[in-house]
């Protein structure tokens, strides 16, 4: 908090309770400072009434935003102002200071609450794919409801690493909001020579790059079961480095002459599904096959989420009970 806001509030303070003295009956006032979200000092918050267009005819223009204040909008979330009750806001530090009786704070701690849960709810998750020998996928899958809660058997892998029965081979922490499209990628770049082709007469050779690694792309949303988090998820994993093919021809365009070119050659597996998970909860997305590597292992993908939600942050500065005349 600033100088300038700590002094501003000591005068907010001073003067509620002055009113409030002054009044015929008793109050019972409190004065509590709020943190809330941006977009409640912003216009679209206040009215939505659109913008007047200043080069339409004077019969067509439209209603211009008159902004209300935040008493106005808190008096429309029918909180009330009595003698000595007063509210200030800082749309800069997206603070509210409330004086106001413990009734009427109630009215405003749900009010702000539930703003916030609308404006602020993330959806986090985390993706980990684990090397396993594939004959042990089976009877592995077999211990644990394909319905429920997975975390056991992500507890079993990890478990089965400190034995080197299996390898972390990629684990990516994602956060998006409700109805987003993410991608994350964890891995390089690699550059390589594709084709060559003529340019101003002369041979010059095509350069392209891929991601290798782990891609993920998702699409997250929050469910009418509010603790539902539905997915539509592709995951693309190079299980290692590419390999350089030595000597391969390609032929160029336009002549058709042939060149020799080095290409690589990518070692991956792709998954696309959809699935629902409740918060809190760690499933078995799907598995991979490495069918190149000789010594038969799977890639098992967990997919760990949860929503997080902000909550009401509320500082009680005076807790004074009864002014009296």
């Amino acid at each position: 908090m600033t100088m300038a806001w700590r002094m501003l509030l000591v005068i907010f303070t001073t003067s509620a309770a002055q009113l409030g003295a002054s009044g015929d009956e008793k109050t019972n006032l409190f004065t509590n400072q709020y943190h809330v979200p941006p977009s409640f000092f912003s216009p679209s918050h206040f009215d939505h009434t659109p913008l007047a267009d200043p080069f339409a005819e004077p019969s067509k223009k439209g209603k211009t935003i008159v902004r209300k204040t935040v008493r106005e909008t808190l008096e429309e979330a029918g909180v009330e102002f009595g003698p000595g009750a007063a509210v200030i806001g800082s749309g800069a530090t997206s603070t509210l200071i409330v004086r106001n009786t413990p009734e009427q704070l109630s009215r405003i701690d749900k009010y702000i609450e539930a703003i916030r849960k609308q404006s602020a709810t993330n959806i986090q998750c985390r993706i980990d794919i684990f090397q396993i020998p594939s004959d042990q996928v089976l009877p592995f899958l077999q211990n644990y409801d394909t319905d429920g809660d997975q975390s056991g058997a992500l507890d079993e892998v990890t478990d089965w690493i400190s034995k080197g029965k299996a390898r972390h081979q990629a684990g990516i922490l994602c956060s998006s909001r409700s109805g987003s499209r993410v991608r994350s990628v964890s891995g390089k770049e690699v550059r390589f020579l594709s084709e060559y082709s003529i340019q101003n007469g002369k041979w010059q050779p095509q350069w392209e790059t891929r991601q290798t690694g782990t891609i993920v792309e998702f699409d997250a949303t929050i469910g009418s079961e509010h603790d539902l988090i539905e997915f539509e998820i592709s995951i693309e994993h190079h299980y290692r480095q590419p390999e350089i093919r030595k000597a391969t021809q390609m032929k160029g365009e336009p002549s058709g002459q042939t060149f020799d070119i080095d290409l690589p050659q990518f070692h991956f597996g792709q998954l696309s599904t959809q699935i629902a998970i409740a918060s809190g909860n760690t499933r078995i997305i799907g598995a991979l096959e490495d069918s190149e590597n000789t010594k038969d292992h799977t890639y098992l993908i967990f997919l760990s989420s949860r929503i997080s939600k902000a909550h009401l942050y509320k500082k009680t500065y005076d807790q004074r009970s009864t002014l009296k005349k």
